[in-house]
């Protein structure tokens, strides 16, 4: 049995298991065969959130952990279009029952274009009904006509399909969208999605190829192409469902290991990589220490395989975490048989503390010494489930381990046989290895505070935001914000601001929302008591580079209008 010497070479008080030892024994029973075909088995499984397809792949989990002897359970929250927890609205569930698109030919013959039985991600996800029995229509080449007539047809394009969307649907009465991504591989379907927010026009959406793209662009430079579409879907009060499971330790506390299980058909790396690794994870502490290879750690592992953001802002808010000190989050942790080893670690949010980081770091560290693949460590950023338990609010320090850039994001050739074993390998031992350290690791190192600099007079760029940057904002809302929720009541100078976060900086091979991560680490460091310069300046050491700082006071001020934030200027009142 393991236990009682610490983290070889490390300070004192990290861990009770010897990381070596702890290693050897994770990397000796972990099992490829129980990667693989649970990979295989939940790719093949159709599990877009909010919808009822969904629940087939959670009780596809529940089954898995009873098997392994470890008691789970189904949580369900209000999927209504009402219900908020913090400043998640949730939305209606989504049911689609058809989903299909045709050219209809001079011959009358029919061609099909999109056929959601076939290829689900043929049909956007949450696309609205059509009338019943469908309607013929015409397409209508938007990006080379964007003026032609377009009541009541659909409009085909290969732009950005939600201004598309704004421009043809909500301002000219189009149908629908018929979209393609002109760089995608041959045979290559992008997911698409539609987040309705407000009282918006809600439409159906298609996808195509980029060669079906282009060969009906071609086909409408010379004759009108008649279509026919058909979605029957609806949006009806129903719930978002998770599953989560606990392995008890000697304490109430806990470590939780949370993967979002949602995802069309295939998603295979995004994200049934991350939810079988969570699951292996699981299997590899209960049978180490069922078997009495390691005892009882002190605190108990969780595992929460979620509804991305939709599914885990609930969850915590219900009290789900309650007693969690440290977790992980899983999201695409495979890489593809043709690249390179190597997997990352996106730093947990600086403010929820720093244990978490030194820990993941450590732990990787220790695997590239024998052998495994380079694990880069990155700057925070969100993008998913991590983000909602180390906010400030929150504290909980979530690292995420991922692999990314990823060539397959969100296509169809997300498929599980494209992944490599030893990728899930290693995920999975660095999984278990973190889960078990933090879970048996002195309580005075899981509370260190953050060990960032106190920003002052020296710290670059603070000195020149006064006196602006000198007010103080207050939280008032706990969680991550959903500003989404937000843009139906913006002002059109609110919404261009937003716009310029949400793809700040344009260049090529930049995160769309790295504006927003800025906004998101500035919060994180707004307690009430810091200047809006004093959190920047720490955001800005966090985040290893200058922010744009006339658009985060920007948004600060929009967040303060809406009621989000209470304000305090220089010398001044609150507003």
């Amino acid at each position: 049995m393991l236990g009682g010497a610490h983290l070889g070479g490390t300070r004192p008080g990290l861990t009770t298991i010897a990381m070596d030892d702890l290693i050897d024994v994770v990397t000796q029973n972990v099992s490829v065969d129980h990667l693989t075909e649970e990979l295989s088995a939940l790719s093949a499984i159709h599990r877009p959130p909010a919808t009822p397809d969904f629940r087939a792949a959670a009780e596809h989990c529940l089954e898995r952990l009873a098997a392994m002897g470890v008691e789970a359970e189904l949580l369900s929250y209000p999927a209504d279009g009402e219900t908020q927890y913090w400043t998640l609205r949730m939305p209606e569930e989504w049911r689609l029952r058809v989903g299909r698109l045709e050219q209809l030919l001079p011959n009358g013959g029919r061609r099909t274009l999109c056929d959601a039985r076939q290829a689900p991600l043929s049909i956007a996800e949450r696309s609205a009904a059509t009338p019943p029995g469908g309607i013929t229509t015409e397409l209508v080449d938007f990006d080379a006509h964007p003026d032609m007539p377009l009541a009541g047809k659909l409009v085909l394009t290969s732009g950005d399909m939600r201004r598309a969307r704004e421009r043809a649907v909500e301002g000219r009465e189009a149908a629908g969208i018929v979209w393609y991504d002109e760089t995608a591989q041959p045979g290559e379907l992008q997911y698409l999605q539609w987040w309705w927010v407000g009282d918006e026009r809600r439409c159906p959406g298609f996808v195509v190829s980029a060669e079906e793209g282009r060969r009906l662009r071609d086909a409408l430079s010379r004759a009108p192409v008649p279509v026919w579409a058909e979605v029957d879907a609806e949006f009806r009060r129903g719930s978002v469902d998770v599953v989560t499971a606990l392995l008890p330790g000697t304490t109430p506390e806990e470590v939780l290991l949370v993967a979002h299980l949602d995802h069309p058909c295939p998603g295979a790396n995004d994200n049934a990589s991350g939810c079988v690794v969570a699951l292996e994870a699981m299997r590899l502490v209960a049978e180490l220490v069922r078997g009495g290879h390691l005892a009882r750690p002190q605190r108990g592992v969780r595992v929460l395989l979620t509804q991305e953001i939709i599914g885990t802002i609930p969850a915590v808010a219900s009290g789900v975490a309650d007693r969690v000190r440290t977790a992980l989050c899983l999201d695409m942790v495979g890489w593809r048989r043709e690249e390179e080893p190597g997997l990352s670690v996106v730093r947990s949010a600086e403010a929820a503390g720093p244990y978490a980081n030194q820990l993941a770091a450590r732990v990787a560290r220790y695997l590239e010494q024998r052998g495994g693949p380079p694990i880069s460590m990155q700057p925070f950023s969100s993008g998913s489930d991590h983000y909602v338990l180390c906010d400030a609010t929150v504290g909980i320090p979530c690292p995420l381990l991922m692999r990314w850039p990823d060539p397959a994001w969100h296509t169809s050739r997300d498929v599980p046989e494209t992944l490599s074993e030893d990728s899930l390998r290693a995920a999975a031992v660095f999984t278990a290895c973190y889960a078990l350290a933090a879970a048996n690791a002195d309580a005075r190192a899981v509370g260190t505070p953050s060990t960032l600099p106190k920003p002052g007079p020296s710290t670059p760029g603070a000195a020149d935001r006064a006196p602006r940057w000198q007010a103080i904002y207050v939280r008032q809302f706990r969680g991550p914000v959903m500003l989404r929720h937000l843009q139906p009541h913006m002002s059109a100078a609110e919404r261009k601001l937003f716009a310029r976060m949400v793809r700040y900086p344009a260049e090529e091979g930049q995160d769309r929302h790295r504006g927003i991560d800025e906004l998101i680490t500035v919060l994180n460091w707004t307690d009430g008591e810091r200047t809006a310069a004093e959190s920047l300046a720490l955001a800005e050491a966090e985040l290893q580079r200058r922010l744009d700082t006339e658009a985060v006071l920007g948004l600060l001020d929009l967040l303060a209008r809406h009621g989000y934030l209470a304000k305090t200027p220089p010398g001044g009142r609150d507003t």
